[in-house]
């Protein structure tokens, strides 16, 4: 019965990982995006590794924006609610839109920081634990106990 168990817990648990994460960005894009102020940033640097999980080099690191708020502010963060980082070069200029109260929360203004980016996670999310629920409940009802 365990073998029958593991995967697919661990394809769910993914799935459900991957909707809170779209949830969790698109409740922070909505709350940008309505009261948010916009300003003109650079790209200052890029944060993190310059490598993948298995050692090689890194597409798109996450970029360092620096900007001044209108309280002459000046933020320099990663952009970590932004997913658009390709393409960018150090000294680039960008547009963000930034949360007043909280000017260390921004995005990069671009055609990939569309909520339908937040959106795709949460459904790629929910389609994988409707999967693995429906692998588990099909190969209880074959009697099938391993994979």
């Amino acid at each position: 019965m365990l073998p029958l168990i593991i995967e697919p817990v661990l394809f769910f648990i993914g799935g459900l990982v991957s909707t809170c994460l779209g949830v969790k960005y698109q409740k922070a894009y909505k709350k940008i995006i309505q009261n948010g102020i916009t300003a003109e940033g650079i790209v200052f640097e890029f944060a993190g590794s310059n490598e993948t999980w298995i050692g090689e080099p890194a597409e798109s690191p996450t970029p360092v924006i620096r900007f001044v708020t209108n309280k002459q502010q000046w933020i320099t963060q990663e952009a970590t609610i932004s997913f658009y980082s390709s393409g960018l070069k150090q000294g680039d200029k960008v547009t963000v839109i930034y949360n007043e109260n909280e000017p260390e929360q921004f995005i990069i203004k671009s055609f990939l920081t569309t909520a339908w980016v937040h959106y795709l996670f949460i459904i790629a999310g929910v389609i994988a634990m409707l999967a693995s629920g429906i692998y588990i409940l099909l190969k209880l009802f074959s009697g099938e106990t391993t994979v």
